[in-house]
């Protein structure tokens, strides 16, 4: 297991707070609904649970967790079809909340 960082900030975040997992993603050691509390205040709601976070940016942020990226592209895919609320402006983005450790290749 590499060492992360020694700094925690919100782009790399110390071993205390997250983990490394088998593959070299560093995420964190509580839920990931936590975790995308902590990223993004500001959210009015976060729901589900999953390393995917489907971001709707449109007049409040919205913030819907998944297990897999297919899960979170194809929820991105309809909101995109069908607008996420009546004051949808298409801003939606997936963020992954595990990373690549520093100085690692993903």
């Amino acid at each position: 297991m590499s060492d992360v960082s020694e700094k925690s900030n919100s782009l790399y975040p110390s071993l205390q707070t997250h983990r490394q997992d088998k593959s070299g993603k560093v995420c964190p050691r509580f839920p990931f609904r936590a975790e995308a509390r902590r990223r993004w205040p500001g959210a009015e709601w976060i729901y589900g649970e999953g390393p995917f976070a489907l971001l709707a940016h449109c007049e409040i942020l919205t913030i819907t967790l998944h297990d897999t990226r297919a899960k979170a592209e194809e929820a991105k895919r309809a909101i995109d079809e069908t607008f996420c609320g009546h004051t949808c402006n298409k801003q939606h983005e997936i963020v992954e909340i595990c990373f690549s450790a520093p100085g690692e290749n993903a």
